[in-house]
């Protein structure tokens, strides 16, 4: 046995920001960018987070409330939907499944987008397309569901919309901290601490659009 056929003495797979786009990471660009036009086409609306568009939702009479209904009803998720204990409970826990299709404005969408195109990368390297399919959709269902618990036990005054891929792709950047060698760089940055600080910027970045 050579040494290059010992698994040792193997060049481990590079990660890069930089590399070729897979399958899965196409895959991901396209549910992200049809899930919110087909939203936006639906719900008539380019924000699903407006108090004018929640309005219509609930009270709105016009031609295009009932599609509006429908949007909400598909992929807005609240913690009345899933908390038994929230006032005015609704019971459509079906939300935790499909909230992650469809961003809560334009402006998130393309920050998804971005994030996808280069973390969706990154990861598809180290897990191929189906695994990183599968992890997107399972952290996403997964902070879907504890947030919606968790966030009428904190905040029990105020309703927060829960919507979009962030969470997953924030769940995929935080293993990057540790599986980045130390030496790496990208952008002309070390890898760990660039990703580290793309993280809090994305956390406080989605603190104050919720």
């Amino acid at each position: 046995m050579g040494y290059e056929d010992r698994d040792y003495y193997r060049e481990r797979p590079k990660l890069e920001f930089s590399g070729m786009m897979g399958r899965g990471t196409l895959t991901l660009l396209i549910i992200v960018a049809a899930g919110y036009f087909v939203a936006v086409i639906l719900g008539n609306s380019l924000s699903f987070i407006d108090s004018r568009w929640i309005s219509e939702v609930f009270v709105g009479d016009s031609e295009s409330a009932p599609n509006a209904r429908l949007t909400y009803l598909l992929f807005v998720l609240t913690g009345r939907d899933v908390a038994p204990w929230v006032n005015a409970y609704t019971m459509q826990p079906w939300k935790v499944l499909t909230s992650w299709l469809v961003e809560p404005t334009l402006f998130s969408m393309v920050l998804a987008l971005i994030g996808v195109y280069f973390v969706g990368r990154a990861m598809e390297e180290l897990l191929g397309a189906r695994r990183l399919l599968l992890a997107v959709f399972s952290l996403s269902v997964i902070s879907a569901l504890c947030a919606s618990i968790v966030d009428p036990l904190v905040l029990p005054q105020r309703i927060s919309v829960i919507m979009g891929v962030h969470a997953a792709l924030l769940g995929l950047m935080t293993p990057l901290c540790w599986i980045y060698p130390r030496d790496q760089l990208i952008f002309s940055f070390r890898a760990r601490s660039f990703i580290a600080v793309l993280i809090a910027a994305m956390v406080a970045l989605n603190v104050l659009l919720s």
